[in-house]
């Protein structure tokens, strides 16, 4: 039986009538509740003491046009919000704050949200500010000359697990062995030691000699490092080919690739991908006969390296720091580039030697080379720096010698001129050398000595290879101080690596800012060398970060 069901007249509702088992008077459902009003964004970005604000508050979900008020809570000082939704000013202090935003629509509905704002204290002094991502990876330019294998016979460390840690990727394949005073030879991966007869047959395997160089090679191989070959000699003791072993020695050139690249003769595979012809032939120390016999030799054996090895990037000659910079008819760069043209010699590369203290040097050189390709058209023609170090005479001043290869000097050189190779024409780096032939030459070449002790400036390459480990490039802004120079990356994490040095005589101080000169947030892990300790310092910094003279920094998050 079905119940009654009455309300009275003075108070029906519609909850009565639901109630009742009834609809709405014309029978249709109830409406749904209005849609509820939210505010964004979801958080306030970060604001600096001092330095003007603004954010655009905004509602949904209701009817326009909103109005926004402080429900509770109370905004940073000097910041104030319209009833239309912008919150600015310039807060006064650094502290953080909390408020809630009431959001009121047309149709009265309101919505609220509780805000948080960190105000940073202001930034005093100099500044590297980081901006937004270029699309492009940090150059590598990890390239060192001599592999890990000790330098001299009475040397013994094997330096592969050391350039692991440093980050070397490759090596160059030139200077392996240098023999003490009084000892005469050529060294291993030498062409002089691989064919020391010209007169035989350069297609017999017994022509050859592969027992020390293969040595040399393998530890190259072994420590993961990629073979950068020179086909030519070392330092003092290279053998120019005359012109009637020219022949042999080109066919040789062929045939030692063909052991380190496509395994004969018991050999190698795969590992080379390029090969450059000779070492510094506008140098008495490497080539002793005339510029008409090298062009010769360089044309034969880059034609010959190309039908034998169609994929291999053939390149050289490696021209000293003068003759990189001598664009005369009559010098060598010239007739060289001349030469390779008028023959239609293969040219992948151009490479260029440099020693020196002023870190916008290797750049410019290269923009002068870049310009000279270019005006042959020669575009696809690459630049490879295959040596580069500073300069120094350890005879004339030991002083400054041991300051520019072993100390804080040296490294803020070479940091700073790695940093400038990022955005010049430069495509390869082969830092001049990895190791030392002696046990205690802190003014030598190496990154190491010959007992394997590390020098600062490993601890510089070090630093490079932190960089190079970054998935893309940020853009950087320098202000306050013209001896900092910068480079910044995105880990695999999205957070910042940022690489400093100070060129200065004496200490200064950074803090990392975004482009709204906005401290960046930690936490972060600072990695300093300098003069007070031959290796690196990991602290946790406070800002503004003290950077010591000369001193390199890594600053990352842990």
């Amino acid at each position: 039986m079905r119940m009654s069901c009455r309300c009275a007249l003075t108070t029906f509702s519609m909850a009565c009538l639901l109630a009742c088992g009834g609809g709405s008077p014309s029978g249709e459902t109830a409406p749904p509740p209005p849609a509820a009003i939210t505010l964004g964004p979801s958080s306030l970005p970060n604001g600096t003491a001092g330095v003007a604000y603004s954010q655009v508050l905004t509602a949904s979900g209701g009817t326009s046009p909103y109005t926004f008020t402080v429900s509770s809570g109370s905004l940073p000082g000097g910041l104030s919000l319209s009833s239309a939704g912008t919150l600015s000013g310039t807060p006064a202090t650094a502290g953080a704050s909390s408020f809630s935003v009431q959001a009121r629509d047309s149709a009265n509905r309101t919505g609220t949200q509780i805000f948080a704002l960190v105000v940073s204290a202001s930034v005093s002094g100099p500044m590297v500010r980081i901006g937004a991502g270029t699309g492009k990876a940090i150059k590598p330019l990890l390239g060192i000359n001599a592999g890990p294998l000790p330098a001299s016979p009475s040397m013994t460390a094997n330096l592969a697990t050391a350039y692991q840690t440093i980050g070397v990727r490759a090596v160059r394949t030139h200077d392996h062995l240098i023999y003490p005073s009084g000892q005469t030879g050529p060294g291993p991966l030498d062409m002089s030691t691989l064919y020391p007869n010209r007169a035989l047959d350069p297609n017999a395997q017994g022509s050859y000699d592969f027992t020390i160089s293969d040595q040399h090679f393998s530890a190259i191989i072994s420590g993961g490092f990629e073979p950068f070959f020179r086909l030519g000699d070392s330092a003092a003791l290279a053998k120019a080919p005359t012109p009637s072993e020219r022949a042999n020695w080109v066919q040789a050139g062929v045939q030692v690739i063909r052991h380190y690249k496509e395994a004969q003769w018991n050999g190698y595979s795969g590992a080379i991908k390029a090969v450059e012809i000779w070492n510094e032939p506008d140098s008495v120390m490497f080539w002793s006969r005339s510029l008409d016999e090298f062009l010769s030799l360089y044309v034969d054996t880059a034609k010959a390296l190309r039908a034998a090895h169609p994929t291999l990037l053939i390149g050289g000659p490696g021209f000293t720091h003068a003759g990189a910079t001598n664009f005369s008819s009559t010098g060598w760069l010239k007739k060289f580039l001349d030469k390779v043209q008028a023959e239609g010699a293969p040219l992948d590369f151009l490479s260029y030697h440099v020693y020196t203290n002023d870190p916008e040097q290797p750049a410019s050189m290269a923009a002068g080379l870049r310009t000279e390709l270019d005006g042959r058209g020669l575009t696809g023609t690459a630049i490879y720096l295959t040596e580069w170090n500073t300069f120094t005479d350890p005879v004339a001043n030991l002083d400054q010698a041991r300051l520019l290869r072993s100390g804080a000097l040296g490294c803020s050189i070479l940091t700073a001129g790695w940093i400038r190779m990022q955005d010049a024409s430069i495509d390869r780096l082969f830092h001049y050398r990895g190791n030392d032939t002696n046990s205690n030459t802190p003014e030598g070449y190496g990154l190491f000595l010959g007992v394997g002790t590390a020098k600062l400036n490993a601890y510089a390459f070090q630093a490079w290879s932190k960089m190079a480990s970054t998935t893309e490039r940020l853009s950087v802004d320098l202000q306050g101080d013209s001896n900092l120079r910068a480079l910044a990356g995105r880990d695999g994490n999205g957070k910042p690596v940022i690489l400093v040095v100070n060129l200065g005589d004496s200490s200064s101080s950074w803090t990392p800012t975004d482009l709204s000169n906005l401290a960046l947030a930690g936490p972060w892990q600072l990695w300093t060398l300098s003069d007070a300790s031959q290796s690196p310092q990991t602290t946790t910094p406070a800002f503004p970060i003290a950077i010591p003279a000369r001193g390199v920094q890594v600053l990352s998050v842990p």
